[in-house]
This record gives C-alpha cells, structure tokens and sequence, in this order.
C-alpha cells in the first residue's frame, strides 16, 4: 500500500502502548518496565489492532521506516508495504487467514522506507488478549543485507556451475579415511563411466595408465612437502578402450594436526592439447634426425622410432610390399622393451583380408584384431604377434602398392584422430626426406659435370629470356605487316611511277624535277615508316625521361591508322594541357601499339578504337604512390572478357588467341613496363560490351626533353675538295653516295667490305671515311678499331639502317656520327663537314 493509502492518525489517539479502551492497573510497575524493555530492542516491534491501526511503535522499528517517533501510530499496518494496495488491502490475504486460524505467523515480507528504499524484514506476528480484546503483536528484524548475501552466493555458485561445466570440468572429493569418492556429473564423462555408474576410487584408480598411478602418487607428496597446489597430466585407460590425457588439480583438506582427511579437486580431458604438443615435438625432432642421417634405412627407422616412442605403441617399421605374392618383407623394425621384430618375410593371409584394402591404396585402421570382421578369424594369430591393435598405411607409386608403414599394439587400443594425423604427416616427410636423399646421391653421381651443366643451362636460360623479351614485339611487328603491305606497295608504286617518268621524260628538265619530289616525298614516307618499326623492334635499355604523351601518340597516328585497317574507325581524345610523364618514349610507343593490335584482334568484325588522356589525382591506391598520374585509355567496342580472363590477362604467355596468333606477353609487357616507372595497369571489360585498358602513369615537375631540330641545324660545308674513302657492301647505295660526293668535288675510293679498306688505307691517304656498320665479314665497329691504330684522328661518319644507335656508340664511341639509312646527300655533306672541321681544330691545337 502507498504511503497516501495509509489511515490517517486521529488527533484523539492517545500516544500510549494501548488504545482506548485498554486498561492496564495503573499501580502495577508491568507497563512502565514493559515500555522500557520494548524501547530498548534491537527488533522493531508494533501492537495493532485486529482491524491494523498501529497502537504502538518502539524505537527501533520507527528507525527502521526511517520515521520520526510517533509517526507510525495510529496508520495502519499496511503504510509501508511495498506490496501494491490492490494485491494486499491489509497484511496478506494468506497471512491473516494464518493468524485466524493459528493465532501467530512467522515469515519474511518486502517493505518500503519513506525515501522509496525497499528492504526484507524476518517477521513474528502474534495474538494478544487486552481487555478481552484481540490485538497483533509483530516483532520485525532487517535481514536485507543477509539475503543479499545469501543471493550473491547463489549467483556465485551459478556461475561457478557454468564455468565448470563450460571448460568440461569434473569435480571429485576423495574421503582418505573411507576411501570414498563423489564427483558432479561431469566425473563419469570425462572418466568414461556411464552416467548412473558410481565407480569406486580403486576402480578409477586401476585405469590409470602403467606407471602412472605411481609417479602421480610420487609427485603428490612432493607438492605437499613444498606446501604447493597439486596439479599433473596423466594418461588413462577409458573403459570403452580409449588412451586419453587427463589433467588433476587438488588440495588437501587436513586435520588439526596436520594430517590429511579428504582431497578435492578437478579434472578434465585435454587429449586433443596434448595430442597436439606431442605431434609438434615430433615433428620438430624428426628433421633434426634426419639432418644426422644419409642412409635410407636409416631414415626409415629413425621415423619408426619417433612414431613408437611418441605414441607409446608395441611396434613401428617399413616393409616393402609385393603385391602380387601378397607379402611383405621386413628388414628392420622398431620395437618396445619385450616385443619381438618381424624381420623377415610374412603373407598378409595369415593376419586376415586387409591385404584388399591395401591394394587399393587405403590405411588399415583397426582397434581391436578379435572385434574387425577382416580380422576376427585371425585374432589369435595378430595377438601372438603383439598386433591386437593395428594401423597399416600403404606407400603407392604410379605401378600400386609398393611399401607399408605399420603401426601394431599388443592390446587392443583406440587410435585418435590426433594419432591417426600425426602417423601420416611422419609418413609423408619421410617418404620426402627418403626421395630427398636418393636425389641428392644421384646428384653426386653427376657432380664432376654440374659445373658445366649449370653453366650450359645458365646461357640457355639467359638466351631463352632475351628470346622473350623479343618475341613479344616480334609478334607484334608480324601482326603489323599485313596492314603495313599496302602501304609499302603504295609507296614504291610512286618511286617506281616516278622513276619511271623521267626515263621517258628526261627531255623535259620541268617534268623530271616534279617526278623526282613526288619520287623522293615517297621514299621518305616509306623512310619515316620503317625507321618507327625498327625503333619498335630494336633492343635497348630504358632510358626513363620526362615525355608529353600526346606528342608520342600523334608521332604514331598514321601508323595506327595504316596498322588498323579500314574496318576500325580510330578516335583520338588527349588532353588539351599536358604534362610531362617520367617514362621512356619508346615504352610507350610499344603500350599503344600493343593495346591497339589487341583492340584490333577483338574487333574482328570491325569498331571502333578510341585512345584517350586525362590527368588522374591518386590517393590511398594500395598499388600507386599518391599523386598526378597520365591516364591513357585505349578503349574497343570488341568482344570483351569475363572474369577469368581479365584476372588472369596480365600474366606471361596467358592468352586466349589460337595457336601461332600470340604469344599471350601483350598486356604483360605493358604492365612490366608501367611498373618500371611507378605506374599500373587496369581492365575494364564485360563479355560482348568491349574493353577499356587504363595505363597510369606517374607525372614529373622535370621539363620534356626536346630532341634538337634537324632542319635547323647550320651546315658544314667541307672546305675544298676532300679524299673520301667510301666502305659499304651495298653497290647501289654506293655507287650513288660515291657520284654524289664527286659531283661536289671530292676523291672517292671505294670499297665492298673492310678487308678492302684496309688494303686503300696506305695508298689513298683519305681525309675521312664513310662507312656502314652492318657489313659480312669484318663489321663496321671491328674496321673503324683497325682504321684508327693505323690511322690515329682519322675522322669517320657511319651510315647504317641498324635501329639501336646505341649499340653501334657503345662499339665505337659515344661521339661518333651516325647517318641513319635512307639520308639525304645534305646530310651526308653536313656530317662530313662537322667530322673535318672537328679534325681540324683539334690539329691546330697541337
């Protein structure tokens, strides 16, 4: 009842122990001694009327209600219930029938303190006659604080119990007089008992594993000495057959004079752990055995004797296995104190049918000869030979059954999961450490020619990755030919057509000028066009510079239009405001290139290719450094790829081209290529919507490099006539460049090869030499080596078609000019000139 539901006290109620009407003999010293001796309790104590005003109150319960004093008089015994009104109108409906019917109540009741506060109090309610009227005396004691502990112990326990029973704990209590033992529940699972079982202490104690009853007996007295908590792992014998590891923890309750009455404790299952320690250590001691060891057998056995010694089994060994004969033969096997070898020759037959299962490459595994059908006729025959319990895992090679590594007990036993990995992974690492050995002894047989082997291997390695490196922009030039074919027609179509006129028309000095342009704007088309296929075909190092990759693509645009065919509309969309990439020119001009042929293939019925470049800002990319990057897209409207293919379409030599279409290094040189320089490649595709391959590159603050004008270039002219030994293997080109310098003047002395050169040097004391760098015999290089121990300072200008001027300065001199194949005669004159001029000043210095 709330406290406003409480009846309010009549102003006429006297603050006496009773009510009116109540009359104790005011002579008699009983009420005063009474009041005194009630004031003075620790309990609260109440008198209220059969109806529930309260007539008195004593101190201790006004303290307890937290009331002042005589305000619980005259409210009714209900004021600080903290039951609700409606449930409980006055004390309980159950109590009140108990006090009618028994005249007292005893029990606990929830009450509420002015502030809200709820408490417990133990409650004593009983009937007392005043004046032939009945009134309720209760007497009140505060257990709230008991019952919260009470609660937190159960709650304790509760928790207690889960933990226990979460981490598969059994605990046991062992009277050491009686020799008695009780356990939770859990004691019969971890033990194996079943669980309406109540084994003895001496049948638990009989399953302990042989000898280990006494080192725990042992190791028990020692803790106790040391005043320490017992706690060990032992093995177990489970009724049902099954080894298992147990760990006990416990302590000794003792008597006054110290000597021990009962033990307490725990004990769980920890077999898997241990199965897993054990396999670790086993596993890390047999390499270090191996390490010692070079013979074959002595690997077999050395992996026996580590399988025996960890699984505490009767007998480990290898036999060689004839199928065919169904025997076995044993050379050596590993063996426990008391159990004899099988050395020797045995017919599978005579142990049961296994033999079947074997042949077919699957592990025998029994744990009992006399409980297997395969064996139980022939029980008596494995026991004799300490084989009760068996696991037979077979050894196979391409021709079956080869080997045997078995595994037998004298009893029967229960082989673990744990043990059962455990035997395999041995078995596996000495099948590799025995293959291991015999390739190493084969090895040695061969070690006075590995030197030379690995030599010879080495180069051919070395030519086999130049050849790839090469075959990749093969394939692409080859790709390149058909396109190219039409367009080379064309060109000598218009020197042969022009040649041709000014044969006819050789009266007509106008007519022949305009035939011989049109004649030489030709040829140097054809010119321009070879000169980028052998710069795209040449072999050079990276030579990483700041570029404008615009400038690359447009330098490429006929070539791509020529390459591409009629059927591929080409679309160029590059940035208006360029910035320079670090990169290398021609790297990039092999990416386009490849993309674009690759676009091509997937366009067989024709589309449309779109090259496009943005700047990209980068930021928290896993694969790219922050920063600007060049994007350049070249994007198809082909046949596109799954999912497969575009993971896999960067990967050396992967390709989805028929045989002798491609070598599948495509995409993989051009993301080589982008990486070389901090940038990357990604794929966009979807089957039958095309494909957009983005190439990121890295942007550079460092100004492009500009390669000087060649058209702006002052001439040399040579100063008078100059004797010029001429060197080429090529007549045609001779005999013109030999007119043209006679025509200017100058000696000329010709010669085929360097063996001719070498014969004129003497006699015709030239002023220079022009040679060609790709000649039979003697090269270019070799001859201008001869030329200047003869001649020392003798200028020379070579004129080759060979695309890596790099390689021909690397043999003759960083210095050295060099005509590129087809020139113009002022070109010649040009370098001639700058050749002598040089020569000159440096003779004029001395």
């Amino acid at each position: 009842m709330r406290e406003s539901d409480a009846q309010p006290r009549r102003e006429d109620a006297p603050a006496t122990v009773l009510p009116k009407g109540a009359d104790l003999s005011a002579s008699s010293a009983l009420p005063a001694l009474v009041r005194v001796l009630l004031d003075n309790m620790a309990e609260g104590v109440s008198l209220s009327t059969e109806e529930g005003e309260i007539c008195y109150a004593n101190a201790a319960l006004e303290r307890m209600f937290d009331c002042k004093p005589g305000e619980l008089v005259g409210q009714h015994v209900s004021a600080y219930k903290a039951d609700a009104a409606n449930q409980n109108p006055w004390i309980g409906a159950p109590v009140l029938a108990e006090l009618k019917s028994k005249g007292a109540w005893t029990g606990e009741r929830l009450n509420r303190r002015k502030d809200g506060d709820t408490f417990v109090t133990s409650s004593r309610i009983s009937a007392v006659e005043i004046d032939g009227k009945t009134f309720w005396l209760c007497v009140q004691e505060d257990v709230t604080v008991r019952h919260q502990l009470e609660q937190t112990e159960r709650q304790h326990q509760t928790r207690l119990s889960l933990a226990i029973e979460a981490g598969h704990l059994a605990v046991w209590e062992l009277d050491l007089v009686t020799d008695e033992i009780a356990g939770s529940p859990q004691l019969n699972r971890v033990l194996g008992f079943p669980e309406d079982a109540t084994p003895t202490a001496a049948e638990i104690r009989s399953r302990y594993y042989p000898g280990e009853l006494t080192r725990l007996v042992r190791r028990a007295r020692a803790a106790r000495r040391r005043g320490e908590r017992f706690e060990e792992e032992f093995r177990y014998l489970r009724p049902d057959g099954a080894t298992r590891w147990l760990w006990l923890r416990a302590e000794a309750v003792v008597d006054d004079d110290g000597s021990p009455l009962r033990a307490i404790g725990v004990i769980t299952d920890v077999t898997e752990r241990k199965e897993a320690e054990i396999r670790r250590r086993a596993l890390v001691e047999l390499p270090d055995r191996f390490r010692e060891l070079d013979d074959p057998a002595d690997l077999a056995f050395a992996a026996a004797e580590t399988l025996g010694r960890t699984l505490n089994v009767s007998r480990v060994g290898y036999g060689t296995v004839d199928p065919a004969a169904e025997t076995i033969t044993i050379e050596r096997d590993w063996n426990a104190p008391g159990i004899r070898s099988l050395a020797g020759v045995l017919q599978f037959r005579d142990y049961g049918s296994y033999i079947e299962d074997l042949k077919r490459g699957e592990t025998v595994v029994f744990d009992d000869a006399e409980k297997d059908p395969r064996t139980s006729a022939t029980a008596d025959a494995l026991k004799a030979i300490s084989a009760q319990a068996v696991v037979n895992m077979p050894v196979s090679e391409r021709e079956g059954l080869v080997a045997l590594l078995y595994l037998n007990h004298a009893e029967a036993r229960v082989w673990t999961p744990g043990e059962l990995a455990l035997i395999r992974e041995v078995a596996d690492r000495t099948r590799a450490a025995i293959a291991r050995r015999e390739a190493e002894d084969r090895l040695h047989e061969l070690n006075a020619t590995l030197e030379a082997r690995v030599e010879e291997r080495t180069e051919e390695l070395r030519q086999a990755q130049e050849a790839l490196l090469q075959s990749q922009k093969m394939e692409a030039m080859g790709q390149l030919v058909a396109g190219l074919a039409h367009d080379f027609n064309n060109l000598l179509g218009a020197v042969v057509g022009a040649f041709e006129l000014i044969r006819r028309r050789s009266e007509k000095p106008e007519e022949v000028v305009r035939f011989a342009e049109a004649g030489l704007q030709a040829a140097e088309r054809g010119s321009k066009l070879t000169s980028q296929l052998l710069a795209f075909s040449r072999s050079q190092r990276i030579q990483v510079q700041p570029v404008i990759v615009c400038d690359v693509i447009e330098a490429l645009r006929s070539l791509l239009e020529r390459s591409l065919g009629p059927m591929i509309a080409l679309q160029f969309r590059l940035n208006p405001d360029p910035v320079p990439v670090l990169s290398d020119p021609t790297q990039i001009e092999m990416m386009i290139l490849n993309l674009a042929i690759n676009a091509r293939d997937a366009m067989p019925q024709g589309g449309t290719l779109t090259i496009s470049t943005q700047i990209q800002e980068i930021d928290n990319d896993t694969e790219l450094a922050d920063g600007r990057y060049v994007e350049i897209c070249v994007t198809d409207t082909g046949t596109g790829m799954d999912e497969e293919t575009q993971r896999r379409a960067m990967e050396p030599f992967f390709t989805t081209k028929s045989i002798g279409k491609g070598t599948g290094l495509g995409l993989a040189q051009v993301y080589g290529s982008a990486r070389q320089t901090g940038g990357t490649v990604r794929i966009d595709s979807r089957p039958g919507e095309g494909t957009a391959v983005r190439v990121l590159l890295a942007c550079t603050d460092r100004p492009e490099t500009t390669a000087p004008d060649e058209a702006k270039l002052e001439p040399s002219a040579i100063s008078g006539p100059a004797t010029v030994l001429l060197v080429d293997d090529d007549y045609d080109l001779r005999s013109v460049v030999a007119s043209s310098l006679r025509t200017d003047g100058h000696s000329v002395f010709e010669a085929r090869n360097g063996e001719e050169a070498l014969a004129l040097i003497e006699t015709a004391r030239p002023d220079a030499v022009l040679l060609d760098f790709a000649m039979p015999g003697m090269n270019g290089a070799e001859l201008a080596e001869e030329l200047g121990k003869r001649r020392p300072g003798l200028p020379m200008v070579f004129a080759s078609g060979y695309a890596d001027t790099d390689a021909i300065r690397a043999a003759v001199g960083a210095d050295v000019p060099i005509l590129r194949k087809p020139f113009r005669m002022e070109e010649l004159r040009r370098e001639l000139g700058r050749a002598l001029a040089q020569q000159l000043a440096a003779d004029m210095a001395k």
